[in-house]
């Protein structure tokens, strides 16, 4: 029988002698030696040889599976135990379930790998296997091992992970990691009961989670200057702006379009949160049609023919090549689309031409005749003397041109006659009253100094009627059987309300 050599022996002790086992398993070393010159000789060993020593243990100890009491009676004549023939890999599958009730395990102080095994009843080979370590792999407190192979590790405890571990990465130090979390040194050692001296490793886990200050959310910019492919949705989802909040701070409706270059407001600054003048890439939608004469409007569209306003980008044109075209100056063209010199267009854009594209000039609206120009005065100064909005009286034009085309017609569909063709079976009045286009223009509008007031309802007295869109709010009032007409009329409806507040400007007396 072979006999265990003294080097081949003392090893192993050596390493049971750091990791705490009791003097009495040292009697095999040579009697020769100083037992407290040992102790006094490993203390001083550099952390590597250590390392060495504590591996020595796990390859020379732990496969023969024997406890503390029994490595005593491991003398020259007994033979060397037989190793499992399972391969590592087989090793680690065959763990017993009912043994990991946890996933993983925190290395204290003291620990060895041999013990933490025995405690969860596994053999030394399989703890290393399963943490992918080998016989010289030094494990340190604060360290996770893993008790089951492939384990998922729940969700909720890697967020907690991840709230409270900073885990050791090659090359840093106790300081380095305090600077890097915004805490102290002392913290560190405190939280992790570390010693001043106290040597970290890579993998060791250090609590430092309570005390991690949480990120702030970097403040949204002022603008942003919209890229190739983006979208408004895209660009409130990057910012977790609410779609809304941008369309509202740009003026924009959502089918707005944004183009490459364009800058965007993202919120309100100080000197616009007063006075709200959104920018856009046209005019905006409250801008009068004729230059500044009309109060503002939410309903009110821009100055630029819907229709025939733009001029859609071509393959290979730039913005000088289109100015030259319709013989304008570059600046004008950029200006009026709020473009710089370095700003992009792309094929599709729709760009403002000023000056030839305004709504006033648009084919497509009727222009009108003296009769009607007259009977719109009346209908302009109703409203204006019962405080009527611009939009209301737009509304009250465009159905007038619907029902009667702006005439005060004595006839009708059945008993209907007048400019809003009023029926007096409906109670809106005798004949003689509805053919007076104010009498008429009065009733139409409503509200309590109506002559109709409380028998035949008048756009005042509709709930809600300017937040409605023009076929709704004028539908409220007249009942027609022809609901969607009004429509088309609100554009030149604009553009008349637009003529009878310059020619009332400007025959009012100077100051």
């Amino acid at each position: 029988m072979p006999h265990l050599s003294a080097s081949r022996v003392s090893n192993p002790h050596r390493a049971m002698i750091l990791a705490g086992y009791s003097s009495r398993n040292v009697d095999i070393l040579d009697e020769k030696r100083d037992k407290s010159a040992l102790g006094i000789a490993l203390v001083t060993v550099p952390i590597s040889i250590v390392g060495a020593i504590s591996g020595a243990d796990v390859a020379a100890a732990e496969p023969t599976g024997l406890a503390d009491d029994q490595l005593k009676s491991v003398g020259s004549d007994s033979p060397k135990p037989v190793e499992n023939s399972a391969s590592p890999a087989s090793s680690a599958a065959a763990i017993p379930r009912a043994a990991a009730t946890q996933f993983s395990y925190t290395v204290k102080p003291g620990d060895t790998v041999s013990r933490i095994a025995r405690k969860f009843q596994l053999s030394t080979n399989q703890l290393l296997e399963i943490n992918g370590l080998s016989a010289k792999s030094l494990i340190v407190p604060g360290q996770k091992l893993k008790l089951v192979p492939n384990a998922v590790v729940p969700s909720s405890q890697l967020k907690a992970d991840a709230a409270t571990v900073h885990v050791v990465k090659r090359g840093e130090t106790i300081q380095s990691i305090a600077k890097q979390h915004g805490i102290s040194v002392t913290t560190v050692l405190s939280m992790n009961k570390l010693s001043a001296a106290a040597i970290i490793f890579p993998g060791q886990r250090l609590t430092i989670g309570s005390v991690i200050p949480k990120t702030k959310k970097p403040p949204v910019p002022e603008s942003h200057s919209v890229q190739p492919g983006e979208t408004l949705a895209s660009i409130a989802n990057h910012y977790g702006l609410a779609l809304s909040k941008l369309l509202a701070v740009n003026g924009f409706t959502e089918s707005s379009l944004v183009y490459g270059g364009q800058v965007i407001k993202l919120r309100e600054t100080q000197a616009s949160s007063t006075e709200v003048k959104p920018k856009t890439n046209s005019k905006p939608l409250a801008t009068p049609l004729s230059g500044g004469l009309s109060s503002t409007d939410p309903h009110r569209p821009s100055d630029v023919c819907s229709v025939h306003g733009f001029h859609t980008v071509k393959p290979g044109e730039s913005v000088s090549k289109i100015a030259a075209v319709y013989g304008l100056s570059t600046q004008s063209i950029l200006s009026e689309n709020n473009l710089t010199w370095s700003s992009m267009i792309y094929i599709g854009q729709k760009l403002v031409i000023p000056g030839v594209h305004q709504i006033k000039h648009c084919p497509d609206l009727t222009p009108m005749t003296a009769e009607m120009k007259s009977n719109a005065e009346i209908i302009y100064q109703v409203g204006k003397s019962l405080g009527v909005s611009d939009y209301g009286i737009v509304i009250a034009l465009a159905t007038a041109m619907q029902e009667s085309s702006l005439k005060n017609l004595s006839y009708g569909d059945r008993d209907s006659v007048g400019l809003f063709q009023q029926r007096p079976s409906a109670h809106w009045g005798s004949v003689k009253q509805i053919m007076n286009p104010e009498y008429a223009a009065r009733a139409f509008f409503g509200g309590k100094t109506s002559p109709t007031y409380g028998v035949a309802r008048g756009l005042l007295d509709v709930k809600n009627w300017s937040s409605k869109s023009l076929t709704e709010a004028a539908q409220a009032v007249q009942i027609s059987a022809y609901p969607n007409a009004y429509a088309k009329w609100e554009a030149s409806a604009w553009v008349w309300l637009d003529q009878l507040i310059s020619d009332n400007t400007e025959s009012e007396p100077n100051a």
